[in-house]
């Protein structure tokens, strides 16, 4: 076959499909601002396929408090960072400075999700 022939099975020519994709859904829990005609899995009647995605910051529980509120307000204050909110927001990701109880809660309620998967792992916050 030379580099020019189109490959072929059984007898008839492999036909490649257009470059283009289409969107079915968004695995996040509302619809994305970069594509809001596309719906949710939940929207689409598939919310066990929902996904969240945590980027989450986390020291070794003996890091003194003070070290952590340093670090905490760092974060913070760079996350308000309007360049910084703009450059995440065009990669389809939205800022929540959840700090504490709160962002305990959060991974909380995702370990209780992914259980099993942390379970086998023997996977741990401290």
């Amino acid at each position: 076959m030379s580099r020019r022939s189109a490959p072929r099975t059984g007898g008839s020519p492999v036909r490649r499909p257009a470059r283009r994709v289409a969107a079915l859904a968004v695995t996040s829990p509302a619809r994305s601002p970069l594509a809001p005609d596309v719906p949710t899995t939940a929207e689409s009647g598939l919310k066990a396929l929902e996904v969240e995605v945590l980027y989450v910051m986390m020291v070794p529980a003996a890091t003194p408090e003070p070290i952590m509120a340093v670090l905490q307000r760092a974060v913070v204050d760079a996350l308000a960072q309007p360049d910084v909110r703009a450059s995440l927001s065009r990669l389809d990701m939205t800022v929540e400075s959840l700090v504490g109880a709160q962002a305990r809660e959060r991974l909380d309620r995702q370990a209780a999700r992914y259980g099993r998967v942390i379970k086998a792992l023997d996977m741990k916050i401290e």
